[in-house]
């Protein structure tokens, strides 16, 4: 895990396919912008499968394996579409957030969302 996440105490973070990671880096560009010490985690709906290397990203992702419960990771990715997939994934990233960081607070973004101000408000 980044040191980033343990100096910040506030994340911004969004599930993703590798096939929208695309989305991920220019959220994360743009996050960037107004919350430069703030990072953005990619959880990932799926495994990278040599399309990237995740270490090499500007951003920490998470693979599948270590936020989706054992049980729910032989079933979920074989029963969803991968847009239902990334919506069912949501309250798994949610807990792992809250058991495996000490962040204070964090957003959820769409990854398509694109990122034209600051979120200090809600953040506050």
């Amino acid at each position: 895990m980044a040191s980033s996440l343990i100096s910040a105490n506030r994340a911004f973070f969004t599930i993703v396919t590798k096939s929208h990671l695309a989305y991920a880096r220019a959220m994360a560009g743009q996050l960037r912008k107004f919350h430069p010490g703030v990072p953005l985690m990619v959880f990932l709906a799926d495994n990278p499968d040599n399309y990237f290397d995740p270490a090499a990203e500007a951003f920490p992702t998470v693979k599948l394996q270590d936020y989706l419960p054992g049980g729910e990771l032989d079933t979920m990715p074989e029963y969803y579409t991968a847009f239902e997939l990334c919506n069912a994934l949501k309250p798994f990233a949610h807990l792992y957030l809250a058991a495996k960081t000490n962040l204070e607070n964090w957003i959820y973004l769409d990854s398509d969302v694109y990122v034209c101000g600051a979120f200090d408000r809600i953040f506050s």
